[in-house]
């Protein structure tokens, strides 16, 4: 979802989202790339509070006047996997929220709904995502960023931004997968094209990591790592049987841990593709600052300002 009356502008505010949380960054863009002049974590119990300590962090980081771009983590948004309706492009997502209603959450007069098409490999494919977000949290999002001084922009959800932080390895001829996670479990993105096709979220489940602490046994991390193997396995099958109908040209694996690099050459073997480890590139000025995941560096990068 994004907001006209856009400017040009070489730093940004990217703030991410989940129910009880907000990760708040202060980018600057530079040729180079990206660089975090300041970071912070908040917890908030209603969005009144959230608006009140977003705008205390904007004024202490001097950051009034700036873009400002919001990102919503899975639990705050729906998706769902439909047939087009067949009605002029002005009217769709229109026509889209009473085509899903019966798979609202909450009433359809309480949401917004917009969509994306994925890049089918079948030029004849009818198939649009639909997002539903509730029209309260838009609305307050809205109130907060120009109580705050800030510029709204943009309000994205996590699949589509992760793509444009994976861009240098995207590629027009070529079909990419890419495995990764967030906070709640594990990500599985395919790009044809240079674009999304398809996404999967696999909720409860994480990539293995090494093992930390004397209480962790072998068995443990053996169960993770072949939990995870299993999911990515089960994908992947999916994908190449169901939907492309040909290999991988490559995998884009989300370095996580010193394990990665195993990973990686575990998956490697068992589907016969490259694997190319995957990790934030983002300058520092500020000392223990947070690290920002892909779907931030992605929501940063992703449009001129």
């Amino acid at each position: 979802m994004k907001f006209p009356g856009k400017k040009f502008t070489d730093n940004l505010v990217v703030a991410s989202i989940d129910s009880q949380h907000c990760r708040l960054y202060h980018f600057w863009i530079k040729d180079s790339g990206l660089s975090l002049s300041s970071s912070e974590s908040i917890k908030y119990a209603n969005l009144s509070e959230l608006g009140d300590k977003f705008s205390r962090w904007v004024g202490q980081n001097n950051c009034k006047k700036t873009v400002c771009r919001w990102l919503l983590m899975r639990e705050l948004y729906q998706t769902h996997s439909i047939d087009a309706p067949n009605v002029l492009d002005d009217e769709l997502d229109n026509a889209i929220k009473w085509q899903i209603k019966d798979l609202l959450d909450h009433g359809v007069d309480e949401v917004l709904v917009s969509h994306y098409r994925p890049s089918h490999p079948d030029n004849r494919a009818k198939q649009v995502t639909a997002v539903v977000v509730e029209k309260q949290l838009v609305e307050s999002l809205i109130n907060i960023t120009r109580e705050s001084g800030l510029l709204m922009e943009s309000i994205e959800i996590e699949e589509l931004s992760i793509g444009n932080a994976l861009i240098k390895h995207l590629s027009e001829d070529k079909i990419i997968g890419f495995v990764g996670e967030d906070d709640k479990g594990l990500v599985f993105n395919f790009y044809n094209g240079g674009e999304l096709c398809f996404s999967r979220h696999k909720k409860g489940r994480f990539m293995p990591k090494a093992g930390e602490g004397e209480f962790v046994l072998d068995t443990d991390q053996e169960a993770q790592e072949e939990s995870f193997l299993l999911e990515t396995q089960r994908t992947l099958d999916y994908v190449i049987s169901q939907i492309f109908r040909r290999p991988l040209d490559a995998i884009l694996l989300q370095q996580e841990s010193e394990k990665s690099e195993a990973l990686a050459e575990t998956i490697k073997q068992l589907t016969e593709t490259d694997v190319i480890l995957i990790s934030p590139k983002v300058e520092t000025k500020q000392e223990n600052s947070q690290a920002p995941n892909l779907a931030e560096v992605g929501l940063a990068l992703g449009m001129e300002a």
